[in-house]
């Protein structure tokens, strides 16, 4: 194929579809940041979306967002995740995080381009996040000097300053109405106790019902003893709550008397009690736990059944 010459430059001759074709191709290369991560113009943010919904809304900075996050070296090793977070009647491995300028192209900025349930990766630098957002004096060992970091997030919600500040508010209100709802419901639960086991017994001047009391042959528990009992704790229903075993054939407690290492009350039910005698109790939440959450059994206003044999006293 030859070509005529009209003296005209030979890019001239290509058709103009072909030309703008190419120009939207250099254009897209400049706002490629490369492995698959495009750059944000106004931010120098470097992102990839992997679920993104363009019409929804976006936090803006000074929000809050609510989000799951893993960060990974540019090994590809695990810094940092999220679920590790998870303890013990967690249901939620997410975190939240005020949305705050640090540096042009951090983490931040990232997050105002995703709508909620928008999940992403960043490109971040490790020198940046460390010791402008984090605001550390030197990077972690295990981190390289001038690496990125590669930062995945999935955004679960966002909240302005006001809707997080009203949430809190009704968090509030509702966990006073749950404390309220169990504190009435303690007594009510004591005598149900007492009538389904036919149990007519009064409470001592402090509020504790002594169910069953048998006297030792040894000396008498006084204040500054050191005493080991063995015990068991349980609800009202018999569930065992704690205990004195402690594995490994050990199935004492030690405790200073009168030094409050334990709850009021289990002091107060082995108060004058003998080596050798035998306890076993009902103790209000007034002296055992009162509104703390000890355990998923314990909860706040948990009357408590203490059966405790005086082991050794010295």
């Amino acid at each position: 194929m030859k070509f005529r010459n009209t003296g005209k430059p030979y890019c001239s001759l290509i058709p103009a579809g072909i030309a703008a074709i190419a120009a939207l191709l250099a254009l897209a290369s400049c706002n490629n940041a490369g492995g698959g991560y495009s750059t944000n113009a106004a931010t120098g943010v470097q992102y990839h979306f992997y679920r993104h919904d363009e019409k929804g809304a976006t936090p803006v900075m000074g929000d809050y967002a609510e989000l799951m996050l893993t960060l990974k070296n540019v090994n590809d090793s695990v810094i940092y995740d999220a679920h590790h977070r998870r303890k013990g009647g967690d249901t939620s491995a997410s975190f939240r995080m005020v949305l705050k300028k640090t540096y042009t192209g951090c983490l931040a900025q990232g997050l105002t381009m995703m709508a909620a349930g928008d999940s992403a990766s960043f490109r971040i630098s490790a020198d940046s996040l460390y010791l402008k957002t984090f605001r550390l004096q030197a990077l972690p060992p295990y981190i390289k000097a001038g690496s990125f970091l590669t930062v995945y997030v999935k955004l679960i919600s966002f909240e302005t300053p006001e809707q997080l500040q009203a949430s809190l508010d009704r968090q509030i209100k509702e966990r006073e109405a749950e404390m309220a709802k169990l504190k009435a419901a303690e007594q009510p639960e004591i005598e149900k106790y007492l009538s389904d086991n036919k149990l007519k017994i009064k409470p001592e001047s402090d509020g504790i019902y002594i169910l069953e009391r048998a006297k030792g042959k040894g000396k008498s528990v006084k204040s500054g003893d050191s005493v080991e009992v063995k015990y068991t704790c349980t609800l009202l229903d018999g569930t065992l709550a704690e205990s004195s075993e402690q594995g490994g054939g050990k199935n004492t407690f030690t405790l200073v008397f009168g030094h409050n290492h334990f709850i009021k009350g289990f002091d107060d039910i082995i108060a004058n009690l003998e080596e050798g005698g035998r306890v076993k109790a009902l103790i209000p939440s007034s002296l055992a736990y009162g509104n703390q959450t000890i355990s998923h059994l314990i909860v706040p206003y948990t009357p408590l059944i203490y059966n405790v044999e005086i082991i050794h006293i010295k």
